[in-house]
């Protein structure tokens, strides 16, 4: 069988649907949410290795089961191997799930993975929030007792 990866730096993962084999690949062997992500889908024939031809490729990125905004740049090229690029908002756990029909045959897989959190993402801090509402609390109560004093 033909492979058409474009990720042999990073990692390659495979999944056959009903009669295709679905193979994804990432540049980045371990991403890091912030940083661009190259990724790359074929689908080949599970049978006899040939590279199949999509009528219809569907996308979709998610998190926690939250769909996430598809690709930022979608494009099929050497002979219809999808090549998109994608920059993770956060670190976390994600999947990506893919669905494609040819003529009257659907096949889908779904590949999950771990993004690392980049050192440069920014995340509330709970100290923050914990400071914040201690102050809130004096100041109330500093306006409870004025307001009490005045009674």
């Amino acid at each position: 069988m033909a492979s058409y990866s474009y990720a042999d730096s990073g990692v390659k993962y495979t999944k056959e649907s009903n009669g295709f084999l679905f193979e994804f690949g990432m540049d980045l062997a371990a991403p890091k949410s912030l940083d661009y992500v190259t990724m790359t889908l074929a689908m080949y024939n599970a049978t006899t290795g040939d590279l199949a031809v999509p009528d219809r490729l569907i996308i979709r990125i998610s998190k926690t089961d939250t769909a996430l905004f598809p690709p930022e740049s979608f494009q099929a090229k050497q002979d219809s191997v999808a090549i998109f690029r994608y920059t993770f908002p956060e670190g976390g756990n994600y999947a990506i799930e893919f669905a494609a029909s040819q003529s009257d045959k659907k096949g889908n897989a779904t590949f999950e993975f771990f993004v690392e959190r980049s050192v440069h993402e920014t995340t509330p801090s709970p100290m923050i929030a914990i400071v914040a509402v201690v102050a809130v609390i004096l100041v109330l109560t500093q306006l409870f007792i004025e307001l009490t004093r005045r009674l």
